[in-house]
């Protein structure tokens, strides 16, 4: 059944401005049947989780935001168990972009100096 979506949306623009043809498309994510790639571009079939991130590459979209769609719309009980960790993870990250500038600051410096 024919269930058009997010991802389906997502897909189809992209492959439309990437300039390849849905059979070079098949070709760089492993897919053996063109139609594949129509089937998923039209909603007749999900995206695999574990292609989500080579389809993106392949047709020029951004990887994380794909693989983010996908587990949203296709695995939402998945995704929900694992967005707050992949926040906190970027929350961390931010949190050690701004302590080692803050390191690098010459006013710091001198004031650990003191």
């Amino acid at each position: 059944m024919k269930v058009p979506n997010e991802v389906t949306e997502f897909l189809k623009a992209h492959i439309e401005t990437c300039g390849k043809t849905q059979r070079a498309i098949a070709a760089e994510t492993g897919f053996e049947s063109v139609n594949m790639v129509s089937m998923m571009k039209t909603g007749y079939s999900k995206v695999p989780i574990e292609r989500a991130r080579i389809l993106a590459r392949s047709v020029g979209a951004d990887e994380a935001y794909f693989v983010t769609l996908v587990l949203r719309t296709y695995h939402p009980e998945l995704w929900s168990a694992i967005a707050d960790l992949i926040a906190q993870d970027r929350f961390e990250r931010a949190a050690m972009i701004v302590v080692r500038k803050k390191a690098k600051d010459p006013e710091v410096v001198l004031a650990k100096a003191a």
